[in-house]
């Protein structure tokens, strides 16, 4: 949620429900109910699929930019070379995993007694 809409729901009180949260960016997505195990499964299968290396580094560059624009990011990220480019074993099992259409070697299936997606 920007610090737009931040500020006029915390200083407002007003309650946040549906479409409008979605649109304030305090909800990603709007799901029934009887599909959200669903939906929660895809993301966190998606989420699984990440190199944990990359997310770690993914992670750290959001959080030290968290007040920038995506247009700072990207300058200032085409300024530092990090130790997470495409020559590292994780990025090469990534492209491969990707290439034979597969899972990749770090990938563990949630633990909810479905099958991943």
């Amino acid at each position: 949620m920007g610090a737009r809409s931040m500020r006029r729901y915390a200083l407002s009180g007003e309650r946040i429900m549906g479409p409008k949260a979605v649109r304030a960016g305090l909800a990603h997505e709007l799901h029934a109910a009887e599909n959200m195990e669903a939906a929660l499964d895809q993301i966190v299968d998606a989420m699984l699929l990440g190199a944990p290396n990359a997310q770690k580094f993914t992670k750290q560059q959001i959080a030290d930019y968290d007040h920038e624009t995506v247009r700072d990011m990207k300058a200032a990220a085409a300024v530092r070379k990090g130790p997470h480019g495409i020559k590292t074993p994780e990025a090469q099992e990534g492209v491969a995993a990707f290439k034979e259409k597969r899972k990749p070697s770090w990938y563990v299936a949630p633990v909810s007694g479905r099958a991943p997606l």
